[in-house]
């Protein structure tokens, strides 16, 4: 049970964060969906996809709390921080 409840919570977390940003975009109704590579510990660990200023989904096993992480954006590297990070078994997405 309480697994689902995780999941439910960031399901409707990320949910809610895709949705509020659509509802900022002014400029274009063009898709906004980015590819973004994944750094962990300096060496490459996978691609993401860029949601809004500042905040990337990703794949859990790409990932780690204890990592050095960042991305490549727009041609530079920088930092991130795992936001929310679920368990590779369960739900296998992470949020920076």
């Amino acid at each position: 049970m309480l697994r689902f409840i995780y999941s439910f919570g960031l399901a409707v977390t990320l949910l809610a964060l895709v949705v509020s940003n659509g509802a900022d975009r002014k400029e274009s109704s063009e898709p906004w969906v980015v590819a973004v590579p994944i750094i962990r510990n300096g060496q490459p660990s996978g691609s993401g996809v860029y949601l809004r200023s500042g905040l990337i989904i990703t794949a859990a096993h790409l990932t780690a709390t204890d990592a050095k992480m960042g991305v490549h954006i727009a041609g530079m590297a920088l930092p991130a921080t795992v936001v929310d990070q679920g368990s590779f078994e369960d739900i296998d997405l992470t949020l920076l």
